[in-house]
This record gives structure tokens, sequence and C-alpha cells, in this order.
């Protein structure tokens, strides 16, 4: 066999092409079955390769910080404060407001409303203390739902306790 029909055969899919004795290349015909085994060898280094691949980039993403996780008591304590801090301005805003003193229950959402730019600041800090303990997002939807029901009620019942 001549220099060029060892590299027809090197290149061809139908030969397979190794080193013998003395480096000496040794081409044979390749069957159906030989076929299928390389493809099939290849499917599983390559599933294997994807695999860990996958496996180390979701350990990543699912876990970034090593914090123990808190129990729901331990996690309304640090959240508790926040909270408290947040409300209290919102209720100062509120109680400040000249509107307040011929307001109807029903018009404490528009004066809480009002009331939210100048409590930007422990608003905040709500948000993303609720978005650190429950996980981003949740701050926002706290406010926005059960931190929002409950508010105009919780101001009409203080509205008899004097807000320093």
């Amino acid at each position: 066999m001549n220099r060029s029909e060892a590299g027809a055969l090197r290149s061809s899919p139908n030969f397979r092409c190794e080193a013998g004795g003395a480096a000496i290349r040794i081409c044979t015909p390749l069957d159906s079955r030989d076929l299928i085994t390389m493809i099939v060898e290849s499917l599983v280094g390559l599933s294997l390769v994807l695999n860990v691949s996958l496996e180390n980039r979701t350990a990543f993403t699912a876990a970034p910080l090593a914090i123990p996780e808190l129990s729901i008591r331990q996690k309304e304590t640090n959240l508790l404060p926040v909270i408290q801090r947040a409300t209290d301005c919102i209720v100062h805003q509120v109680f400040a407001d000249p509107r307040y003193g011929s307001a109807q229950p029903a018009e404490v959402n528009d004066l809480i409303i009002d009331s939210i730019p100048a409590c930007a600041a422990p608003v905040r800090a709500m948000i993303e203390a609720h978005d650190k303990l429950y996980g981003r997002g949740s701050g926002e939807a706290f406010l926005l739902g059960p931190y929002l029901d409950v508010l105009p009620s919780a101001i009409i019942k203080q509205a008899g306790v004097k807000i320093p």
C-alpha cells in the first residue's frame, strides 16, 4: 500500500487505522457493528461530560453562599424590627398629614400611598430584609400583599395613640 492509498484509507469513514508494530499503520475495513460501537461510545462519553458539567452548574447556582437556614421564628425575629420601623414611619407621616383629621376610614389608603415616598428608606430596608430571609422578590410581594392589607386597619386602631 502506497502513501496516497494509506492517506485515503485514514480519512475514509469505512476504515479504521491504527499503529502496529514498528509504527506501521494497519488499516482494516469497519463493519456496521464497529460503526455502531463507535457512535455509542461517543454518545456515552458525551452524556457523561454533559451530566458532570450540568451538575456543577446547578450546584453553584443553587447555593452560592453558605448561610445556615434559619427557622421561621428566627426569620420573624430578624424581620420584625425592620417592619416596625417602616410602619412607624408610615403611621407618623399619615398622622402628620393635615387631611388625616377629616379623613374617613376609606381615605386612609390614599394617605398611606402619599406617605410612602417620605418613608422610602425604611420601606426599602423592609423589602431587602424580607428578600434576604425568604428569597428574592418576596419582599415586594410581602409589601404589596399582607403588609398593605393590614396597614390601614393598624393605622385606624392607632388613631387614639399619640405618635411623637
